[in-house]
């Protein structure tokens, strides 16, 4: 039995350490010649395709394949018997090689040769699921109890030991391909903005994805605000119980005087699944109380005036929620140039944005949009002029800088533009 890696990002990394630990036969692929030579330099085999189109794409046939891992070259298409597929990898040519039902993600490959035999906590939604599995981890461990967060928000499988409980975030992507069961699964949200262009503009397809998380967990948490009406009977018999509750009054009142550097609906979700743990109220308090936020999510990079760096916001969704908290503020917004519906312009808390400042590549259709809707704003060739008007003119005033779209414009991804952010304040703010 040979596994094939399709793509060779993070997770596929950790999947290789895996299958390598366990003396499992595997080999790589990726259509990124620079990832193909990096598997090389860690010492893996892989995948030889003869037939390359001009864009350095696989274009596999059976006659023109080949892999280094096979002791037989004249039956080299059929070594492949499992695939497992790097996320955000929606489609490729070699998917043919295997039968639907053999392509896997690193998750279930984790599991499948693991010794870790606990309680398996996972979380999933369009946005808060890096903060909320951290806090779930923090909650945890600051009561004795080992764990880790592990899974789309960088740190791999891999990296978990026996004896700690796995606190799984997991995208769209990740539950497509996963057969993983579940002791608690979380939804947070499901956001009609994100993600849809890699689901051919579906918001259907997209919630089906999310929602597959019913299926797989024993105990589900979702979000009152969300509906499975349509889903699968384990959520339909289970309904009352599955809710996120909202916490005690007292609960409540302690998070609104000492936790608001923690969104509430990570709060919430924590404090449900750590109460199914029977952690009491008292040490779920305790522990939150010096959780440490994470960074370019609601960050505070300064009290006074405040300034906020959600980088990570890459949807409007996110933008939203924080907007949503500040009842006037100083809004830096933009990013990649996609498609923006307007309806989601329209939901944003207008009353509360004194004055939008647009950079990135969708500058001008988003200005047109807010204005049209009353939102005062002015367009920035770059996040540095932005923040240097602000220094100049709004000094003593809330401003937050959460683009609602992602950053391949401008940056390599949302840390960098994140980081950048901070420095800028850093220098341009006293």
């Amino acid at each position: 039995m040979t596994y094939l890696l399709l793509g060779f990002g993070i997770s596929n990394q950790s999947c290789a350490k895996i299958l390598q630990a366990n003396n499992q036969t595997f080999c790589i692929w990726d259509d990124d010649l620079k990832k193909r030579e990096l598997a090389q330099k860690m010492g893996y085999r892989t995948f030889i395709i003869n037939k390359i189109n001009n864009n350095n794409k696989a274009q596999p046939n059976s006659n023109h394949m080949q892999s280094s891992n096979c002791d037989n070259a004249t039956n080299h298409a059929q070594c492949i018997s499992k695939i497992v597929l790097s996320p955000g990898i929606r489609s490729h040519p070699l998917l043919k090689l295997v039968a639907n039902e053999q392509i896997y993600n690193e998750i279930d490959i984790f599991f499948q040769y693991s010794q870790n035999k606990n309680i398996k906590i996972t979380c999933t939604g369009s946005f808060g699921k890096s903060t909320t599995v951290s806090l779930i981890e923090h909650i945890l461990n600051a009561n004795n109890i080992p764990a880790k967060a592990i899974g789309n928000l960088g740190c791999t499988v891999d990296n978990l030991k026996d004896n700690e409980i796995p606190i799984i975030e997991l995208s769209s992507f990740q539950l497509e391909r996963i057969s993983t069961k579940f002791d608690i699964g979380v939804i947070l949200n499901i956001s009609k903005n994100h993600h849809l262009e890699s689901y051919n503009n579906s918001y259907e397809d997209y919630a089906n994805a999310k929602y597959k998380l019913a299926t797989l967990s024993k105990y589900l948490l979702i979000n009152e605000n969300l509906t499975c009406k349509h889903q699968n009977n384990h959520y339909i018999h289970n309904a009352p119980e599955n809710h996120i509750q909202n916490a005690p009054k007292q609960t409540i009142e302690f998070y609104q005087k000492y936790l608001h550097h923690i969104p509430y609906i990570a709060f919430s979700a924590a404090y449900n699944v750590c109460r199914k743990l029977s952690i009491t109220p008292q040490d779920i308090h305790k522990a939150c109380a010096n959780f440490q936020t994470l960074a370019h999510r609601q960050e505070i990079v300064q009290n006074n005036p405040i300034i906020i760096n959600d980088s990570k916001s890459t949807n409007l969704a996110c933008s939203n929620y924080i907007l949503q908290k500040h009842k006037i503020s100083y809004w830096i917004t933009g990013g990649v140039n996609s498609n923006i519906c307007e309806q989601y312009i329209k939901d944003l808390p207008a009353q509360n944005i004194k004055h939008a400042f647009i950079i990135g590549e969708n500058k001008y259709k988003l200005q047109k949009i807010l204005l049209s809707i009353g939102i005062n704003c002015s367009i920035y060739t770059n996040l540095e002029d932005a923040v240097i008007c602000l220094s100049k003119n709004h000094q003593n005033e809330t401003i937050i800088f959460s683009p609602g779209f992602k950053s391949f414009d401008l940056y390599k991804n949302f840390e960098e533009r994140g980081k950048h952010f901070k420095a800028l304040i850093k220098k341009h703010f006293k």
